[in-house]
């Protein structure tokens, strides 16, 4: 048996704990639980629309993990619990009214997740690539959401690293989610924003230029191309394109898609600690230079 703990102390406060058996057969099933206090800002292109603190309860019953041709696989169940209990509205009437009506709620959800890592380093890769594949059917009472078909979530996430010499690389990436509900719950919703996949909230994308938590439309794919050189031991330097695709119905030929385009140019000093350094982006949602800061590891 493994077990495994993590704390994360600050304003959004996570405790989490596993256990892995390791029988004589082909599957490691796993029990998890996890503890999280968010302190969260939601924006809506680039402007404040309120603030919600809340408690999540996270356990996850995964009796199929196991690796098939490179591939990570795990099927299971998850139970989550939201607890809001504290919300600032900025502007009342730009906020949907699920969003100001938030009530606590229990979700269970069947999932699969695929994924495959041979990066050759985790923050700056020059060889290898990484994939992930998620399906889940949320509900919230094993069969339904809110007397209706269950939400079914598809997301899927591949970049791939070319090296060009020695020091320089290009990493282009693919990635997106898609969200069968007319109505998902505010806690599912959409979100770009960060430097990360799952920064702030669990479905959380990264886009250049946005470093919070922006909420979008039901259906996402976006394409990054990234150039990356390695100068000395520490030094890096990258630089990014994005161009991404949002619509809330199922494109069509009626469908209203939305572009969003971004840039961003990054500068990192890697240290025992992580990684120190500055990233300067713009795109055409907030239509403003941004600048973020990362001091050390991601927790």
């Amino acid at each position: 048996i493994q077990l495994d703990a993590h704390l994360r102390l600050g304003r959004r406060f996570e405790a989490s704990a596993s256990a892995t058996l390791f029988p004589r057969g082909f599957t490691s099933p796993t029990l998890s639980y996890s503890f999280r206090r968010n302190d969260l800002d939601i924006y809506s292109a680039g402007s404040r629309i309120y603030n919600v603190i809340y408690r999540q309860h996270k356990a996850d019953f995964t009796p199929f993990n196991f690796t098939l041709r490179n591939y990570n696989i795990r099927i299971g169940l998850r139970w989550d619990l939201f607890d809001y209990f504290g919300r600032i509205l900025t502007s009342f009437s730009d906020v949907p009214a699920d969003i100001a009506n938030l009530t606590d709620d229990n979700y269970f959800s069947y999932r699969i997740d695929a994924d495959q890592n041979n990066e050759n380093h985790w923050y700056f890769p020059s060889h290898g690539m990484r994939t992930g594949i998620r399906a889940a059917f949320i509900t919230d009472n094993l069969v339904g959401l809110n007397g209706k078909e269950g939400l079914l979530d598809l997301g899927a996430n591949w970049r791939i690293n070319i090296p060009l010499s020695q020091r320089i690389s290009l990493q282009p990436m693919l990635y997106g989610r898609i969200l069968f509900s007319e109505n998902p719950p505010v806690c599912y919703v959409n979100a770009l924003g960060s430097e990360w996949f799952g920064q702030y909230v669990d479905q959380q994308m990264p886009f250049d230029g946005i470093h919070h938590t922006e909420y979008i439309d039901r259906h996402f794919a976006a394409f990054r191309l990234q150039g990356q050189y390695h100068m000395m031991k520490n030094h890096y330097f990258q630089l990014r394109l994005s161009a991404a695709l949002t619509c809330d119905q199922w494109p069509t030929a009626t469908s209203e898609i939305t572009s969003i385009l971004g840039t961003s140019a990054a500068y990192f000093y890697n240290t025992y600690f992580g990684p120190v350094g500055a990233v300067v982006g713009y795109n055409n949602l907030l239509r403003r230079p941004t600048f973020y800061i990362t001091l050390g590891h991601r927790f």
